[in-house]
């Protein structure tokens, strides 16, 4: 398995920078489809002090809180379903050793 590499921030060389292959493999994993419009090796907080990239940077956040509250239904819609029929929870968590 590879590992990441740490990357400080072109701007101010103290804060983690993420390169498009981290933001690649989050999203791979479940998060955030978009990575945020930023150039390689800036990091988050640096962006959002740039003027240029403030406005970008604002629209992604949306995006991102709507993705958010998108996966956080879809993880109480499961949860409730759970509550609701206990007894096929507990086979799918059966089946799921075999």
């Amino acid at each position: 398995m590879e590992s990441s590499k740490l990357i400080l921030c072109t701007r101010c060389g103290r804060r983690q920078a993420f390169a498009q292959g981290d933001w690649i493999r989050v999203a791979e994993k479940g998060g955030p489809p978009n990575p945020p419009p930023l150039p390689p090796s800036v990091c988050l907080e640096c962006g959002f002090k740039d003027p240029e990239l403030r406005e970008a940077l604002r629209a992604w956040n949306k995006e991102l809180g709507a993705w958010g509250e998108q996966r956080m239904q879809h993880y109480v819609r499961q949860f409730r379903e759970m509550v609701a029929r206990p007894l096929e929870a507990i086979d799918r968590f059966v089946d799921s050793f075999r």
